[in-house]
C-alpha cells in the first residue's frame, strides 16, 4: 500500500504517535558480523565477519518463525538470543562450550547497552519533544525484546509506553499487535498515528485497523521533523 502524503490532516485528531524503533529511531553502529567476530575472537573462538553477516539474517528469520516474539511462550529472549548466537557462529543450539557461553553472555549484554546503537536522526530527541509540546503522547511499538527499555533510557529517549513483541507475545505485521496498542492506550484508530520504516509491518498492518501510518525514509517523509512542519491549526 502506498505511503500517504504528509499534509495537515495526518495529525488532525491524533492523540498519540507510536514509533517503530529499529531503523526508525535507532540503528546499529556496526554490522553484526564485525561485532560477533570481534567478541568471539576475544572469547577464544574464530569467526569470519562476512560469513557471520551472511548467516545471521537466515538464523534470525528461522528462529523468528519457529519461536516468535523472542520465544515469548517459551524460555524468553535471553535463551532465544543464545540460540541465535550459537547457530550464527556455527555451533549447535545445545552446545555448552564455555567459550561460546562467554560470547553469548557478552553479546547479549553488549546489545542491551547504548554502545552499539546510534540515533537514526541526530535531532530525534528534539523532534519527539516537539510532538510532546503539541500535546501528543509518544510511545514505541516495536518487534524488540525487553532490552529496548535500557537502550532508550541510556540514549535519553523518553517514551510514555513501550509495546514490545518480546513482552506482549504479538509481533508486527499481525494486526493484533496494534489492536493491543489501541486497547492499552484506550484509543480509537483515528487517535493513533504510527511511524516506521517497514511497508508491511509499519504501514499495511496498522492501516488494516484504520490507523494512520507513515513510512519513514520515503520521498514524502524523510524525518520525524516533517510532522512538525505540518502541524494542523
Amino acid at each position: 500500500m502506498p505511503n500517504l502524503p504528509i499534509d495537515k490532516r495526518m495529525l488532525k485528531g491524533v492523540r498519540v504517535v507510536s514509533l517503530d524503533a529499529m531503523d526508525t529511531v535507532i540503528a546499529l553502529r556496526e554490522a553484526p558480523g564485525a561485532v560477533y567476530a570481534r567478541i568471539a575472537s576475544e572469547c577464544g573462538l574464530e569467526a569470519n565477519p562476512s560469513e557471520v553477516d551472511a548467516r545471521f539474517p537466515k538464523v534470525f528469520r528461522e528462529l523468528e518463525r519457529r519461536k516468535p516474539c523472542y520465544d515469548f511462550a517459551g524460555e524468553g529472549a535471553r535463551s532465544w538470543w543464545d540460540q541465535a548466537v550459537a547457530e550464527t557462529l556455527g555451533f549447535a543450539a545445545s552446545s555448552r562450550d564455555p567459550r561460546l557461553q562467554s560470547a553469548q553472555r557478552r553479546l547479549f549484554d553488549f546489545y542491551a547497552s547504548a554502545e552499539p546503537w546510534r540515533l537514526v536522526d541526530d535531532h530525534v530527541v528534539e523532534h519527539l519533544g516537539g510532538l510532546r509540546a503539541r500535546g501528543l503522547g509518544v510511545v514505541f511499538a516495536s518487534n524488540f525484546d525487553f532490552r529496548l527499555r535500557r537502550i532508550l533510557q541510556e540514549l535519553r529517549i523518553p517514551a510514555e509506553e513501550l509495546f514490545l513483541s518480546g513482552e506482549i507475545g504479538l509481533q508486527k505485521p499481525d494486526p493484533r499487535f496494534f489492536e493491543h496498542v489501541l486497547h492499552v492506550l484506550r484509543l480509537g484508530p483515528d487517535a493513533l498515528l504510527h511511524v516506521g520504516d517497514h511497508p508491511q509491518k509499519d504501514v499495511d498492518a496498522p492501516q488494516q485497523l484504520g490507523i494512520r501510518a507513515l513510512l519513514l525514509h520515503s520521498p514524502s517523509f524523510r524525518s520525524l521533523g516533517d510532522l512538525l512542519s505540518d502541524d494542523p491549526k
